[in-house]
């Protein structure tokens, strides 16, 4: 099959919240849509991506009268993250076509070798604990008063701002300490546990099960449009570079800081897998060279002292 048909039968199943999907699939199927997807080989998946790296970066705007995504081009060239993300939206077109069985059995992945684009890890934004601290502080003074709640849930829970804003309250269970994330980015639902801070601050704001946690005071039945007072909040703290999503690469600092898996992230924060949370790796050095200490002991380990220790004049 063409490319492009591939493409078409991939989305007629798509069940993903991704809305860049459809605009990174379209750039595979500009390129290679009137090829067989049999014939499509990693050199020319490696050649694509070299291109992309030349080019500006673009970014969502809104839609248009017609309801199609409309973007804004950059000054500065696509990241390595974005080009990342446009070789998963390739890799998933070529798995589902090896699982629909539409490529000859055997078929070479041609994204799979690919040699990975470098995230930028200085552009992964975390806030300390007195940064925390002072956006808290800052948070009770603005004006819209579930903002204290919303940075709260955001640190403990690492969920995206959408899922955040899409959080009813029968989603909540307030007994157990637990949040039931029902939309999410990869279409995955996932329970996320709750601290005992967070679930007596949500006490304060208890509402009807269909209704919002994080409801437009002026309109109940829609979310809040957390942007511009979040923007507020943040410059009262003196803050800069924080936006909401820097709350989600927080809770996963605090997690990998004190001692959690790069998989217990993963199933904390909904990665679809650990090469996601990898960029949160350089965090753990610390309490990684502690356990090795801790635990690799001469005597937790049975090794008989070096010879020179004993005193052997032996190399």
């Amino acid at each position: 099959m063409l490319v492009r048909e591939v493409a078409k039968l991939y989305f007629a199943e798509y069940t993903g919240r991704d809305r860049t999907r459809p605009q990174r699939m379209g750039f595979w199927v500009d390129r290679f849509g009137d090829r067989a997807i049999g014939d499509v080989t990693d050199d020319d998946v490696a050649d694509a991506l070299d291109d992309l790296a030349g080019r500006a970066g673009r970014v969502y705007a809104g839609v248009d009268a017609d309801g199609r995504a409309v973007y804004r081009a950059k000054r500065r060239p696509l990241s390595g993250s974005t080009i990342l993300r446009y070789l998963s939206a390739l890799s998933a077109l070529c798995t589902f076509a090896i699982r629909r069985r539409l490529v000859p059995r055997g078929w070479p992945h041609p994204a799979r070798d690919i040699e990975k684009p470098k995230e930028n890890p200085a552009k992964t934004r975390f806030l300390s604990r007195d940064e925390v601290a002072r956006l808290l502080t800052a948070a009770k003074a603005s004006r819209w008063e579930r903002m204290h709640l919303f940075i709260l849930a955001g640190i403990v829970t690492g969920c995206r701002r959408g899922e955040l804003l899409r959080l009813k309250w029968a989603d909540v269970d307030l007994e157990q300490g637990l949040a039931s994330i029902s939309h999410t980015k990869n279409g995955r639902p996932r329970l996320v546990p709750l601290t005992d801070a967070l679930v007596a601050e949500l006490k304060r704001y208890a509402g009807a099960p269909g209704a919002l946690v994080f409801q437009s005071p002026r309109k109940p039945g829609q979310a809040m449009n957390v942007s511009e007072a979040f923007r507020a909040t943040v410059r009262r703290a003196g803050l800069r570079g924080v936006t909401p999503h820097v709350l989600r690469h927080s809770c996963a600092s605090f997690l990998v800081a004190n001692g959690a898996t790069l998989f217990e992230v993963q199933q904390v924060l909904g990665h679809t897998t650990t090469a996601m949370s990898a960029r949160y790796s350089h965090l753990s050095v610390g309490h990684k060279a502690g356990l090795v200490r801790r635990v690799l002991t001469m005597e937790n380990i049975g090794a008989a002292q070096p010879a020179c220790a004993r005193g052997s004049t032996e190399g």
